[in-house]
C-alpha cells in the first residue's frame, strides 16, 4: 500500500512515490505514442490494460492498444503534449495505484503542410510497481474538438462535433460524476507537495467547468469567493457564480481550459496562497516542439476550506504571450 508521510508543509512529498516521477512517465509515454514507436508503448502498458476510446473504441490488452495508438501517426507527423494535471494515490490497500487526469492537445501534419488539432480529456490508472517501473492498467481518451484537416485523422471514428445530443449518439467515453477522480475516489491520497496540491485546484475547475460537473464546480470555490469572470462580468457570491457559469455553459457542447500554473506563493497562515495561471490556446502553435503560447492569465487567490485548496478571488486578464518566461516575469508583478 502507498506508504503515507502527509503533513500540511509546503515541501514535502507525501508518498513514496515523485510525483515528478509519474510526471516523466507520462511525458514519455506520449512521446512513444507520438513517435509511433509501438514496442516502447507496449512497455508503458499492463498485460490487462483497458483503453477506452470515443475515436478509437474499446480495446483490451497492451499488444492491441499499443497496435492502435501506433497507428494514429500512419506517415504524417505528430505531436502531443499535456496540460492540466491531477495526480493523486488511489486509497486501495492491496496495491500501489495511481490516477491521474490530464488534458492532452495535439498537432498532426503532413508533407502537403496541411495540419489539424485536436483536444482530448483522458485520465489514467496506474499500477506502480516500484518509483521507476509503471504500468498503465486503464486508459480513457476522448478527443473533445478536432480543428483543421480532420482527414489526416482518418483513423479515427468521427466525434460528435459542436451539436446536441442526438437520438444513436454513443454515450460518452468520460461520464464526470462517474468516473472524475475527485468524484471516483474518496480520500485520495496527495502526491507532492501543498504547493502542488494549490496548482490541481485549477485542474479541478476547468475539469468541472469543462465537463459541465455542476457538482464538482462548485467545490471549487470558497463560499466567499468573488472575481471577474469573463464574460459573465465581476461576481460576488457562491449563488451567483455558480448560477452564471451553469446557464454560460449550457449551450457548449464542446469546451476545453488548456491551461498550466505559472507561479504559487503561499501566505504565512499557511491557509492562503497567491496563483498565476497561464491559459494556453493549442491552435496557436505550429510545432509544440515550440514556446508555448498564452492568450490570457488568471490571477487566483486561494484558500484552504474544509480541508481543500478553493477559488476565493478569480479575475482574468486577456494578454498574449509568446513564452512561459514572458508570462512569468508578468506574473510577478502580481506576486
Amino acid at each position: 500500500m502507498l506508504i503515507i508521510v502527509y503533513k500540511q508543509y509546503k515541501s514535502m512529498e507525501t508518498t513514496r512515490y515523485h510525483r515528478s516521477d509519474i510526471e516523466i512517465f507520462l511525458k514519455d509515454f506520449i512521446n512513444h505514442w507520438a513517435n509511433s514507436d509501438e514496442n516502447k508503448i507496449a512497455d508503458d502498458l499492463a498485460p490487462f490494460v483497458n483503453f477506452r476510446s470515443n475515436v478509437h473504441g474499446v480495446i483490451k490488452g497492451k499488444v492491441n492498444v499499443a497496435k492502435n495508438l501506433f497507428e494514429d501517426r500512419s506517415n504524417h507527423s505528430l505531436s502531443l503534449a499535456s496540460s492540466n494535471h491531477f495526480i493523486a494515490g488511489i486509497p486501495d490497500g492491496k496495491e500501489n495505484k495511481v490516477v491521474f487526469s490530464f488534458y492532452l492537445y495535439g498537432i498532426i501534419s503532413d508533407e502537403n503542410d496541411s495540419i489539424a488539432t485536436f483536444g482530448a480529456t483522458s485520465i489514467i490508472e496506474i499500477l506502480m510497481k516500484d518509483s521507476e517501473t509503471m504500468e498503465i492498467t486503464d486508459f480513457k481518451f476522448s478527443v473533445n474538438w478536432i480543428e483543421g484537416d480532420a482527414h489526416l485523422l482518418q483513423k479515427w471514428s468521427p466525434i460528435r462535433g459542436q451539436r446536441f445530443w442526438q437520438p444513436g449518439d454513443t454515450t460518452p467515453v468520460i461520464v464526470s460524476e462517474l468516473d472524475a477522480p475527485w468524484n471516483k475516489y474518496k480520500n485520495l491520497i496527495p502526491i507532492g507537495t501543498e504547493k502542488d496540491w494549490i496548482m490541481e485546484a485549477y485542474s479541478r475547475y476547468s475539469w468541472a467547468i469543462d465537463q459541465n460537473d455542476i457538482g464538482l464546480l462548485i467545490s471549487t470555490f470558497s463560499r466567499a469567493a468573488e472575481g471577474n469572470l469573463t464574460p459573465m462580468g465581476d461576481l460576488k457570491g457562491l449563488s451567483n457564480i455558480i448560477g452564471q457559469i451553469k446557464d454560460f455553459r449550457q449551450p457548449w457542447t464542446q469546451m476545453q481550459h488548456f491551461a498550466e500554473p505559472i507561479k504559487v506563493a503561499i501566505n504565512d497562515d499557511e491557509i492562503s496562497a497567491h496563483m498565476i495561471v497561464g491559459r494556453i490556446v493549442p491552435q496557436y502553435f505550429e510545432k509544440l516542439e515550440e514556446e508555448k503560447n498564452y492568450a490570457a492569465f488568471y490571477p487566483l487567490t486561494m484558500v484552504k476550506e474544509d480541508g481543500q485548496w478553493k477559488m476565493e478571488k478569480f479575475n482574468y486578464i486577456p494578454h498574449n504571450f509568446r513564452s512561459f518566461a514572458g508570462l512569468k516575469d508578468y506574473a510577478d508583478r502580481f506576486i
